[in-house]
C-alpha cells in the first residue's frame, strides 16, 4: 500500500502488505474514491499479530468438534 491510502478488508482478514493499522468501517464514510476517517489512526491500531489467538503446540480443534 502507498502511504495515505486505504483498502477495505473483512474482519479477521490479513491486512495488505505495508498496511499498519485498521479503522473500523463504522468510523469511516466513503464517497466515490474518497474515504473519510472519523477516528484517530495510529500504527498497530486494531491489528493482531498472526497466531495471537493460539500458541504453538496448543490444540486448535479436537476430533469430533463441530466446525
Amino acid at each position: 500500500m502507498t502511504r495515505g491510502t486505504c483498502a477495505e478488508i473483512a474482519t479477521g482478514a490479513p491486512i495488505p502488505p505495508r498496511a499498519d493499522a485498521v479503522v473500523m468501517v463504522e468510523e469511516t464514510e466513503a464517497s466515490g474514491d474518497d474515504v473519510a476517517s472519523f477516528a484517530a489512526v495510529a500504527a498497530g491500531q486494531n491489528v493482531s499479530p498472526r497466531g495471537a489467538d493460539i500458541t504453538a503446540g496448543a490444540t486448535a480443534v479436537r476430533r469430533g468438534d463441530v466446525l
